[in-house]
């Protein structure tokens, strides 16, 4: 008895029809890699060998449709990928304006953070004789809150280790021509960062190249 597509319906489904489709498939959900685009090629080429192997059988194979769909499949994903492609492509400069805008955002907040530990410093000071805290704990209490500077303390920045800022050793007082040049606070961030946020003893914010890019 012969099957309504024209093969024996006793016959075995090619192997070479199940190939393209799953091939075909793959390469449909791998689109985002040049390998999607491999596999569907693949997919391609055995969705034709399933038909012709199929046509010439004697009704000993089936899977006509499948085949096509491999086929289909195979086919549609090679048309996409350049269109894919062209979009990723196209958005590269909008996504490098975002990272971009992402870390100037970072970097503001790192900023903002440095300066309020500035000022924690100096009030220390003031109370202190002049002396600048050693450690950032010393401010916890009358200057900053312990949850305070654990905020100011975490990096905005993914990846970073250790407190986001450290105090440079420096002497008191600071010389009032000077105050402009004498870094008493800096930054910490991974080398991925390129900049990094300093306080002057004058309270002046700046930023630098990141020393962690060249180590």
């Amino acid at each position: 008895m012969s099957h309504p597509n024209g093969n024996n319906a006793s016959g075995k489904l090619s192997p070479l029809a199940v190939a393209s489709t799953v091939l075909g498939i793959l390469g449909f959900v791998t689109l985002w890699i040049l390998g999607g685009l491999l596999l569907a090629g693949a997919g391609a080429v055995l969705g034709h060998l399933a038909l012709h192997d199929i046509r010439f059988s004697g009704g000993r194979h089936t899977g006509k449709r499948l085949a096509q769909f491999g086929l289909f499949i195979s086919y549609a994903t090679m048309a996409v990928f350049p269109l894919i492609g062209a979009g990723a492509i196209a958005s590269l400069p909008a996504i490098k304006e975002f990272r971009k805008s992402q870390m100037v955002a970072k970097s503001d907040v790192s900023q903002k953070h440095a300066s309020r530990l500035f000022i924690a410093c100096e009030q220390y000071s003031r109370a202190n004789g002049g002396k600048y805290p050693r450690e950032w704990n010393q401010l916890a209490g009358a200057y900053l809150s312990e949850s305070e500077i654990g905020l100011l303390l975490t990096s905005p920045y993914p990846n970073s280790s250790g407190e986001a800022f450290e105090l440079v050793p420096h002497e008191r007082p600071v010389l009032r021509g000077v105050e402009s040049s004498v870094v008493v606070i800096q930054e910490n961030a991974p080398a991925t960062v390129e900049n990094v946020a300093i306080v002057y003893a004058d309270g002046k914010i700046d930023l630098i190249a990141n020393p962690n890019r060249y180590q």
